[in-house]
């Protein structure tokens, strides 16, 4: 936590655009790089909520009940206060991984056959109202690619568009 909350005050000290959110199984903050791709960074805590089905509907249930759809403002007191005065802001972040690869595309049910069926990720959450899922490797690393159609597009990007070539 510490090293997150680093970053997210280092961004909000150089006034760049972030946005911290609480997921609940996780603490995040988004950003775009300056070619427009999208970064998140985040710290899981898994032992902070599960999710659950409720009213027909996968929502995110906080340990003390509290239902939500997992896209709450993330708690900057709370996560600031693991700082203190003698933390360097500006340090490099310690200990930091890649967590997963989030892609975008047209159709959440075609990504889901191809990542689980095709290349043989276990399922994790597919959330159709939401327009999101994801797969992973087991249940500890469930959260390895991640995929959305909220863009709701069929057009292929052009040649000169963001994104990675390769990863």
């Amino acid at each position: 936590e510490k090293e997150l909350a680093k970053a997210v005050y280092w961004l909000f000290s150089i006034k760049y655009p972030n946005s911290p959110t609480d997921h609940g199984m996780s603490k995040t903050t988004y950003l775009k790089d300056l070619e427009g791709n999208d970064i998140e960074l985040y710290i899981r805590t898994l032992d902070r909520a599960n999710y659950v089905e409720y009213n027909g509907e996968m929502r995110l249930q906080y340990k003390d009940g509290t239902f939500t759809d997992g896209r709450d403002p993330l708690d900057l007191d709370e996560l600031f206060s693991h700082l203190n005065e003698e933390d360097d802001i500006k340090s490099d972040l310690t200990d930091a991984v890649i967590g997963h690869v989030h892609l975008y595309g047209s159709n959440i049910d075609n990504m889901l056959n191809f990542y689980h069926n095709v290349v043989g990720f276990k399922t994790n959450v597919i959330e159709r109202k939401f327009m999101m899922g994801d797969v992973g490797l087991d249940e500890n690393q469930n959260h390895v690619i991640a995929f959305n159609s909220w863009k709701r597009t069929n057009n292929i990007a052009p040649n000169d568009a963001a994104g990675l070539d390769f990863y």
